[in-house]
């Protein structure tokens, strides 16, 4: 997964990397160092493009490398250890491994780094690497943040940020630390070195701890674990499995199916969205039929769960032909969509048992208008 994402990001990936010990005493890190790495990654540069005011803009990364996760601390009553009653510590996910991808100062605004981390995303929710949720912690953004006045090259003493688990809360953390350290600066004080938390109710970050140089961290090469040796085949093999990326796959939308701008950045940002369009894409040609039912019709039922729909792509197109060749009308169709969501019965359920489906033969109407008329003389000799 790893070395998918270091592809898809256009890293290199080193044949040989090893994992190092990072050692440092947190409640967090029950054995006292963290399995890592850090002079030989597995990947190292590459970037990603990110679209702001219809611009792109490349994001260079540094390197991708692999490691294991901490122990999750739980602070009660306050964002931070300080003023909280109690802490406690949650070890699931503790020695679960992980990539963390590291970019290079090339983000220089809230607006940029919340779309590179929406970027991000969806390239590890396509490959299937991440289940890209923010709130359960499978995906998780630490933001360093430095200003500088204009014209300076050299960056700025930096504050890392955490806690922040969706994209409006990484823009809202990023937006107020940038507020805060000017105002530092301004007022003539000194900006620390830091790792601070971003706390949601207050809408402000906290001093979580002092910030360790990485020589505090005393890395050297876990003396248990080999180098890892990654071979060329192994590399090529892998490269199969790369998707279009999000850019452009939009391009693609926009340009070739003839999707809205808003349509096509929906699709990209919510890659399941936009595999089970694509799906329904290779049974059905009228993508601007099956962009207005899916986008207006189908996706209202979900509340941005894809897993919430129980009709699978074929279906849908099945409800979309018969609306088509006047075997259901629209506004039945509307009708077996919504009641199919109410009852998780297949459309062709529905239409059969309420009897919904449009006769037009018309010798069958024909004898059906005799039989009323013959049925209704009364009425119809009163006409």
């Amino acid at each position: 997964m790893a070395i998918m994402a270091g592809l898809a990001m256009n890293c290199k990936i080193n044949n040989r990397s090893i994992f190092a010990r990072k050692n440092y005493f947190y409640p967090d890190l029950p054995k006292a160092y963290q399995i890592s790495q850090y002079e030989e990654p597995l990947c190292s540069s590459g970037y990603i493009d990110i679209e702001i005011d219809k611009k792109i803009k490349r994001i260079r990364l540094n390197r991708i490398h692999v490691e294991e996760d901490a122990g999750k601390i739980v602070h009660v009553g306050a964002p931070g250890i300080w003023g909280s009653k109690a802490s406690a510590i949650d070890y699931n996910r503790s020695s679960i491994p992980l990539i963390e991808i590291v970019s290079e100062p090339d983000i220089n605004s809230a607006k940029e780094a919340k779309e590179y981390v929406i970027m991000l995303r969806s390239i590890l929710v396509s490959l299937g690497i991440c289940d890209g949720n923010l709130e359960e912690g499978s995906l998780r953004c630490d933001a360093n943040i430095s200003i500088r006045p204009k014209g300076d090259t050299k960056l700025g003493v930096k504050t890392e940020v955490k806690n922040m688990n969706s994209f409006k809360a990484i823009e809202r953390a990023i937006d107020f630390e940038i507020e805060r350290q000017i105002k530092l600066k301004k007022s003539g004080k000194i900006i620390e070195q830091e790792t601070r938390l971003w706390d949601e109710s207050s809408q402000k970050t906290y001093t979580m701890r002092t910030k360790e140089e990485s020589h505090d961290y005393r890395y050297f090469p876990d003396p248990d674990l080999l180098p890892l040796i990654i071979e060329n085949s192994t590399i090529k093999n892998l490269k199969k499995n790369i998707t279009i990326l999000p850019l452009d796959r939009k391009k693609n939308y926009i340009d070739k199916i003839g999707l809205t701008e808003d349509e096509a950045r929906l699709l990209i940002i919510n890659p399941k969205y936009a595999d089970y369009f694509d799906k329904c894409l290779t049974y059905y040609n009228n993508a601007k039929n099956l962009s207005n039912w899916f986008f207006n019709e189908l996706l209202s039922y979900i509340s941005g769960d894809i897993e919430l729909i129980h009709i699978t792509p074929k279906d849908f197109v099945d409800l979309l032909i018969k609306i088509d060749s006047n075997e259901i009308s629209g506004k039945i169709g509307k009708y077996v969509l919504n009641k199919s969501f109410e009852s998780k019965k297949s459309i062709n359920t529905i239409i059969k048992e309420e009897g919904l489906k449009q006769i037009t033969d018309t010798k069958e109407i024909e004898d059906i208008i005799k039989k009323i008329i013959n049925n209704n003389l009364t009425q119809l000799n009163e006409y």
